[in-house]
Formats: C-alpha cells, structure tokens, sequence
C-alpha cells in the first residue's frame, strides 16, 4: 500500500506510516458502502426536496457574462456606425472623397464586431473615427466642386446662360 499523504511505501495495516506519521483512514470497497436516495447523503449540495433549480440565465445588454456588449455596456445603447453614410459619400464624391469614405467604412464596419466582443469603448472609438473621416471627405469633396465650379465651371455656366438668353 501506499500512504495518501506522502505517497511512499507503507505496511497494509492501519498503524500510522513510518515515513510521515499519518494515520491512514480506512475506506470500504465501493461494493461495500451504503448510498442513500437524496442530494445530501451523495454530498452534493441541492435543495431539501433533492431537485434541481437551473441557474438563471444571463441578462442581456447588461453587465455580466454572455451579453451582447459585455460588461460595462449601458442596457439599449446603440452605437452608430455611419457604413450607409460613407458608401454613398465613396459612390458619389468620387475621386476627391473616395479615399476617406473608404477609410471611414473601414472604421465603421469595425464598430459591430467590437460591440459583439463587448468593447464599448473601442466601438464608441470606431464610431468617432469613422464619422470624423466621413466629415473630411465631404469637406474635401465640397472643396474640390467649389474649386472646380470656380476655375472652369463658372465660365460653362455663363455661356449656356447667355446662349439660352440669345436664342429667346
């Protein structure tokens, strides 16, 4: 046999082990016990009647494991992530605002999955981010047509204008 405290070789008898001085403890074959019929005498914890009471399950939203959001996210808070804004501002203000409107997708898209793993922080980050590229590239854009409008468009204008008025 060997003893359960220090592990070495001991005599098959109940004396203490020579080697640590513990008293082995004597436990009958499993065939030999005795089990009774509830919760308690098994050693499991339970209710007095024996039955099983599930765990409640997680809130959602809120603070705690298994939400979408995570801890630390406000319950109903949601993060905007500006995705329509920027694919129409890629779409249309194309050349001038097509880089930042790619830029501002990019942070956009990245809003939903940091708000699935529970990073509000990091989501609420993404969001700024992309609304501030969004807001660059339109002024961008809307600087680029400004410029455009006033070195070459200015003078198509006023010849159609003064074509149309010559032609009544």
């Amino acid at each position: 046999m060997y003893c359960t405290n220090c592990g070495n070789d001991r005599p098959d008898n109940h004396q203490p082990c020579p080697n640590c001085g513990a008293v082995p403890q004597h436990v009958p074959p499993a065939s030999q016990q005795q089990f009774g019929s509830s919760p308690q005498e098994f050693g499991q914890v339970g209710n007095p009647q024996g039955q099983y009471t599930p765990p409640p399950p997680p809130s959602i939203g809120g603070p705690g494991y298994g939400g979408p959001g995570g801890p630390g996210m406000p319950v109903g808070t949601k993060v905007p992530n500006y995705l329509i804004f920027s694919i129409i501002m890629t779409i249309c203000c194309c050349p001038l605002g097509s880089p930042f409107g790619i830029v501002s997708i990019i942070f956009g898209a990245s809003v939903n999955s940091k708000l699935a793993a529970g990073d509000y922080a990091g989501a609420q980050k993404a969001s700024a981010n992309a609304r501030l590229w969004l807001i660059i590239g339109l002024v961008v854009a809307l600087a680029g047509m400004i410029l455009s409008f006033f070195m070459g468009g200015f003078e198509d204008i006023t010849r159609l204008m003064n074509e149309g008025a010559a032609n009544r």
